[in-house]
């Protein structure tokens, strides 16, 4: 006969240390309600033409849509939250597509980020659709602070170098932010030896190749070098401006980074800027 300790026993302590008969909660994991997620599908449904549309960058029949119902332009289309501009950069395959999408679209339209907080531009970065990131605008205002930290960082990382120059020229103090595990731009950039002349060797290029892939790769080889470089130097005079204790500690770690990879370049511009850092 069991006990109100049996293992078939439903009842529990109660606070005040007596047996309840009352069922304990279930703390279970959370689940949407039912009818969030069918609303959910329903309009992910709705918008599968116009998601098709921007995969296949057929903009006759999002034209339509849109014509349709001017919320489509801006409308959450995938189980991602990505908009149909989201889309279309990520496939990377319809420039003239985006184009259109992007001539349509405000400065905070282009700023609708997905799930995951990324921005049309910075899928573009991600994927490297250099073309699409060409495209869209680069107001002060949604690609400022730790976004646009963020943002300055995936430019680094895709070696978009010319488009990293602009959004730093539009926000120069993004060059002084740091952010968590990943560490300041000048950091970033330290991590590329390939981006500059001290960690490119042209000699090894296969030579299967013709002499005109072989001089563009070299002429476009050298222009993402000088655009590295002139990175560095805004990236130092900028940190330049913080307080000692401050520049010193930032730029600790991309020296380290440099003189580890045989980055001169970077190691030259930091001594030059700042020598107490050495």
């Amino acid at each position: 006969m069991g006990g109100v300790f049996s293992s078939r026993s439903s009842g529990r302590f109660s606070t005040r240390g007596r047996f309840s008969t009352t069922p304990a909660p279930h703390y279970g994991v959370y689940r949407r309600p039912r009818w969030r997620v069918e609303n959910k599908l329903k309009e992910l449904g709705w918008y599968l033409p116009l998601y098709k549309a921007a995969l296949r960058g057929r903009w006759k029949d999002a034209r339509k849509i849109i014509d349709e119902d001017p919320e489509a332009l801006t409308a959450k289309i995938s189980i991602a939250s990505e908009t149909a501009l989201h889309i279309a950069v990520g496939t990377g395959t319809d420039i003239p597509f985006v184009e259109k999408l992007v001539k349509n679209m405000s400065p905070e339209e282009l700023a609708l980020t997905d799930q995951n907080g990324e921005t049309a531009l910075s899928v573009a970065a991600i994927v490297g659709n250099l073309e699409a990131a060409k495209l869209l605008d680069m107001e002060p205002s949604p690609f400022s602070g730790e976004y646009g930290a963020k943002l300055l960082i995936y430019l680094i990382h895709a070696e978009f170098y010319g488009l990293a120059l602009k959004l730093f020229e539009l926000n120069p103090n993004l060059a002084t932010m740091e952010l968590n595990e990943v560490g300041s731009p000048l950091s970033v950039l330290a991590e590329k030896p390939n981006a500059f002349p001290s960690g490119s060797d042209f000699k090894f290029w296969p030579q299967a190749l013709n002499p005109f892939s072989y001089w563009n790769y070299v002429r476009n080889t050298k222009m993402r070098h000088h655009q590295a470089i002139k990175l560095v130097k805004c990236f130092c005079e900028e940190i330049m401006e913080l307080d000692d204790a401050k520049a010193f500690s930032m730029l600790q770690e991309p020296l380290h980074l440099a003189a580890k990879l045989g980055i001169h370049e970077i190691i030259e511009e930091i001594v030059v800027t700042f020598p107490p850092a050495i």
